[in-house]
């Protein structure tokens, strides 16, 4: 009869490699920016492990006790992707996106991560604002060598193209189990080997789900009402907050969304 070690087979399965060890730094980077997020508002947000399909079990613990709040709990999937100046492209299990369709409480958030540059001279002060030329010249040397289907920029070939990059800036947007299904509906989830595929277009600050065609979700598709805001789904605090006939309500019930 075959003995298993547990631990052991754990330990394997979570082992980092040469191959493997820049995306799971990168995947950590993006949960513990959404885990600190959370904690900031006075959220726990505690790692799942072992490996569950969700990243991250969301409570308000605290906030119960101290501000006498109903009590509530949140399964977060985050998703993190390297971003190009107009497009991002995110890959989700079937599973997963399965267990988020089916789940009251399961929430997708999706990490855009904007490389930050640097001419070598961003620590003084009056050279803090890059320069335009320069700053264009990199990003564009920075996506054509790095975005080619890839979700994190590689720390070698950045050394080898000798490519000023310094980091990223982060931001995010999320859906419950809901938004997942009007979006799956509607297309905007497509299939993609083993994974489910969402694009987003991004125009300044504002991002919108596009579908394999390159259509983008219209405003008309998004809401009910003409008078819904567009941008309180980019925030985690407005998962708390959502109860009651308020438009805060509809949007938890996906009457409106993104």
């Amino acid at each position: 009869m075959a003995c298993y070690d547990a631990g052991k087979l754990l330990k394997e399965k979570m082992k980092i490699t040469e191959t493997n060890y820049e995306e799971f730094y990168f995947g950590n980077a993006c949960e513990n920016f959404i885990q600190s997020e959370f904690y900031t508002l006075g959220y726990e947000a505690l790692k799942t492990s072992p490996d569950i399909g969700y990243d991250l079990l969301v409570t308000n613990c605290a906030r119960t006790k101290f501000l006498k709040e109903e009590p509530k709990q949140y399964n977060i999937q985050v998703k993190g992707r390297a971003c190009s100046e107009s497009k991002a492209t995110f890959y989700i299990k079937k599973d997963d996106i399965s267990m988020l369709m089916s789940d009251d409480n399961g929430i997708l958030i999706c990490v855009f991560c904007h490389p930050i540059f640097s001419d070598g001279r961003e620590n003084i002060i009056e050279y803090r604002v890059p320069d335009p030329v320069i700053y264009t010249h990199m990003f564009e040397d920075f996506s054509r060598q790095l975005f080619n289907d890839t979700a994190y920029p590689s720390l070698k070939v950045l050394k080898e193209k000798n490519l000023s990059y310094v980091g990223f800036a982060r931001d995010y947007i999320w859906f419950n189990n809901t938004h997942v299904r009007r979006l799956m509906n509607g297309g905007y989830f497509y299939e993609y080997e083993d994974n489910y595929c969402i694009s987003f277009g991004i125009d300044e600050d504002i991002k919108y789900p596009i579908d394999q065609y390159g259509n983008r979700l219209l405003t008309s598709d998004l809401y009910e009402n003409e008078g819904g805001y567009s941008y309180e789904l980019s925030h985690i605090n407005y998962m708390f907050s959502m109860t009651g006939d308020s438009m805060d309500g509809k949007m938890f019930k996906g009457e409106i969304y993104i």
